[in-house]
């Protein structure tokens, strides 16, 4: 079976609410930062990212939050847009995790 994937333009559910389409729009977002097989530091102008959707299953690392705290992105659902505010994205598994700006 292949592995699914998520185009965060188009699909993608926000946590708590109705499935929601063009998420950039409805949420305004203005960018995304597609974070694969690397870490990414969200400081200085690359601060203002607010949300994280996981685009492929199987994605692992870690999010570590503006708070200090960190979430598992292998416990996070394909597909469903988490109001994340992220200082650092480690993705380790080779899989897309596409991270909102506002």
């Amino acid at each position: 079976m292949a592995n699914k994937t998520v185009n965060p333009i188009n699909f993608g559910t926000i946590a708590g609410s109705e499935p929601a389409g063009a998420i950039n729009k409805q949420e305004g977002f203005t960018g995304v930062t597609i974070v694969k097989n690397t870490t990414v530091e969200f400081t200085g102008s690359n601060h203002q990212h607010a949300a994280v959707i996981v685009g492929e299953e199987n994605a692992a690392g870690t999010i570590t939050l503006s708070d200090g705290n960190s979430i598992n992105i292998a416990h996070l659902t394909l597909g469903t847009t988490y109001m994340l505010s992220p200082s650092k994205i480690v993705e380790s598994g080779n899989k897309t995790v596409y991270v909102l700006k506002r």
